[in-house]
């Protein structure tokens, strides 16, 4: 008799909550710590593990911003845009100070070729914090975005704006008033090879 109350005890044990996983719905019922560990595996590029969890998460809290802010990054990066488009969106009705939510729109929208929503967003980032830097892309800063800035604005055929924003990245680089357009187009190549770590 001991013995079957033993291994009942056991069974139950092994169904019951796991006390040491973090990411165990009994520990983390609003999905806080699954949306930590979906970011760690986004930073190490592990993005189809990524979106799972952050799906998870929102599964968990439908108000988790943060998780929805994930699933959209995870989309970005995996080419899928309109969709990160819709998941950036979401984030930001749900949390409007969803800072990186305006970045993912901002490049977003430049690759959709949407310049002046692209602006919009970009600029909604540097008045909240002009050294912006992403907590999980060291390469994704204000740099970035005053290059959305410049790339959104030049091709709006506002050149003035756009060599404004160059300064910004690089006050280095001239541009011959002469040769305005092809000068800033060949500015913004180089500078978006060199922002990007290529």
């Amino acid at each position: 008799m001991q013995l079957i109350v033993w291994l009942l005890v056991i069974l139950f044990a092994g169904c019951g909550p796991d006390f040491d996983n973090p990411i165990d719905p009994h520990n983390d019922p609003d999905g806080i710590a699954l949306v930590q560990v979906g970011w760690q595996d986004y930073e190490t590029g592990r993005l189809d593990e990524a979106f799972v969890k952050f799906h998870q998460a929102f599964a968990r809290n439908s108000q988790n911003a943060d998780a929805r802010v994930g699933i959209g990054w995870s989309l970005f990066q995996k080419q899928d845009v309109q969709a990160a488009i819709n998941e950036f969106r979401q984030a930001l009705a749900m949390d409007g100070n969803a800072v990186d939510a305006h970045v993912g729109l901002a490049g977003a929208f430049l690759a959709t070729e949407e310049y002046s929503s692209a602006i919009e967003h970009a600029q909604a980032v540097l008045s909240q914090q002009p050294d912006y830097m992403f907590a999980h892309d060291p390469l994704i800063t204000s740099r970035n975005l005053h290059l959305v800035l410049a790339q959104g604005y030049f091709y709006l055929d506002d050149f003035a704006r756009a060599q404004d924003e160059i300064n910004i990245v690089d006050a280095s680089i001239e541009i011959n008033p002469e040769n305005a357009e092809s000068d800033l187009l060949r500015a913004l190549e180089e500078l978006t090879q060199s922002v990007d770590g290529r």
